[in-house]
């Protein structure tokens, strides 16, 4: 069964599982054509699953996109598409039209999606108006993929149909980081060192990090931050960093492994402040225990959080304020015995077990098998 993922993009984190896709199933990509339009880091390499279409994009809404899908369909003959879902694609609507209104021809229309809408929540009318789009949007579709057992949940209890949900954890490929298992984060005694790598985005909330730093150094002077990344909020950033240049040191956007690993290896804890995602499992493939509120402010956390586990992988703070966050940099940096090294056996038992690639195809496998049936 010739079947083809629609992706907006293909950023180089995941190049490792879609060539593992094609390797075992004769999976193909249809994307657009790299541009700089994303914060993201994508590659721009043509392998033989790889193929690139005129999507067009908005300039001004990096998720926006108009996708040429009778071009994908023409050319790539598929008999099943496996699209990532978002109502600001136009392939969203296209697919699903046809899919309710028997025009597929017969074609298998999967959606890939993180079950709800994690951005918006539940917290107003009008939020539960769009979630109710998204699962109309949904339902038309022969099966759905979800990032999580959560989001698998989720469309399980509210999807107008009993199309088969599928899991498949979002994971790394491990192999990419050659750095791990070096630790050298104690190199110099007294000293702390916390580790932000992301795009520098309002949820993110890093500003409110460094709130946070400043206030723990009042009784932890050896706390220092090291900010990797860049986006739209990097001038509030180096304004709330003002004045604190000995603790606070930003270094701009980073995406090869290879610079990223050093500053990994050195690292004693990684924080969010806001909303976190795949940079948990980045963190925890380097054996970093990672410090996150347990609901942050505003935006809610994408699927990967369920990878910060309270005490085993990481700590989550109960309380979102800049008063708590700074109360557990003060209690890790008087540690004992340090995090990493205190939680380095669990950590990496749980890594192994549960946030391997392999752990991730195994959902894709599932779903190949059932749309072999």
């Amino acid at each position: 069964m010739q079947t083809v993922i629609i992706q907006r993009i293909v950023p180089h984190y995941r190049m490792p599982l879609f060539a593992r896709l094609y390797s075992e199933f004769g999976w193909v990509v249809a994307t657009d054509r790299p541009r700089g339009l994303d914060g993201l880091h994508v590659l721009n390499e043509q392998p033989e699953w790889l193929h690139h279409f005129a999507f067009k994009r908005s300039a001004n809404h990096q998720y926006r996109a108009v996708v040429p899908l009778n071009d994908i369909i023409n050319s790539l003959a598929p008999d099943a598409v496996l699209a990532e879902f978002t109502p600001q694609m136009t392939s969203t609507w296209r697919l699903a039209a046809d899919a309710a209104l028997g025009r597929a021809g017969g074609r298998k229309l999967v959606f890939w999606s993180q079950g709800s809408n994690v951005e918006r929540g539940f917290r107003k009318p009008q939020d539960l108006l769009l979630q109710s789009l998204r699962l109309g949007l949904m339902a038309p579709a022969d099966a759905h993929v979800c990032y999580s057992a959560e989001g698998a949940a989720y469309l399980r209890r509210w999807l107008p149909s009993k199309a088969p949900v599928f899991v498949a954890g979002n994971t790394v490929d491990m192999s990419l980081y050659e750095g791990r298992g070096v630790d050298t984060s104690q190199a110099t005694a007294g000293i702390t060192n916390l580790l932000f790598v992301g795009r520098l985005t309002h949820d993110k909330r890093v500003p409110m990090l460094i709130e946070a730093l400043a206030l723990a150094r009042r009784v932890a002077p050896g706390l220092r931050l090291t900010i990797i990344g860049d986006g739209p909020e990097m001038p509030a950033v180096v304004a709330a960093a003002a004045g604190q240049e000995h603790a606070v040191k930003i270094v701009g956007p980073l995406y090869n492994d290879a610079a990223l690993a050093p500053y990994f290896q050195a690292a004693s804890l990684f924080v969010y402040a806001g909303s976190i995602g795949l940079a948990a499992n980045h963190a925890l493939a380097y054996g970093v225990p990672v410090v996150i509120f347990d609901k942050p402010l505003g935006a809610r956390h994408h699927p990967e959080h369920r990878y910060v586990v309270d005490g085993v992988t990481g700590y989550r703070i109960a309380s979102a304020t800049v008063k708590a966050m700074a109360e557990c940099l003060i209690a890790q940096a008087a540690a004992p015995v340090p995090a990493k090294a205190a939680l380095q056996v669990e950590l990496e038992r749980y890594v192994a077990s549960n946030m391997t690639l392999d752990a991730m195809v195994k959902g894709f496998r599932e779903l190949h098998d059932y749309l072999a049936k």
